[in-house]
């Protein structure tokens, strides 16, 4: 959450980011403590046919009331600066991480992956902000990235077998 936002402001951000995820009826959504800054503000476990998988990508809720810190590409990608110490936070954890740009002027929610490679090579470590690209959040993206994460662990699983066997 941002921290220079009213409190009001970042919870409004985190009820609409649960409202985007509890569409889906195979998420699990777990509030994290905000004690200390893990760079994780939503835990999502992913189930299937109602039984937990073990699963997990963690979520980073961003707030913004307005676009007008927003730059807009297309009508489904935005680019949008963000701190890189929050990028620096997160880019080690070991599972899926998403960040969540949420937009009050127009409820709007935007997002990207965090510590994946291709995001980890464009930030510049240096910078106070980095330019990063975010795609819409709709039912359709929201179906891509579950499907994303399932295939991340299905990867994980398979070189693990792999490995084994050797």
């Amino acid at each position: 959450m941002n921290k220079n936002n009213l409190w009001y402001i970042d919870q409004r951000a985190e009820y609409l980011a649960n409202m985007y995820l509890s569409r889906r009826d195979d998420l699990i959504i777990e509030r994290q403590n905000h004690t200390h800054d893990r760079g994780i503000d939503i835990l999502i476990d992913i189930c299937h046919s109602g039984t937990l998988t073990g699963r997990v990508f963690g979520v980073r809720i961003r707030a913004e009331r307005s676009a007008s810190h927003i730059r807009r590409v297309s009508h489904n990608l935005i680019t949008y600066r963000y701190p890189v110490s929050t990028l620096e936070i997160i880019r080690d954890i070991p599972f899926p991480v998403v960040l969540l740009l949420m937009v009050m002027e127009d409820d709007s929610g935007y997002y990207n992956w965090i510590n994946r490679t291709k995001l980890d090579q464009a930030v510049n470590l240096s910078l106070k902000t980095q330019s990063v690209p975010f795609e819409r959040l709709t039912e359709e993206s929201m179906n891509m990235l579950i499907n994303e994460i399932d295939e991340w662990y299905e990867r994980r699983i398979g070189n693990h077998e792999n490995k084994r066997l050797v």
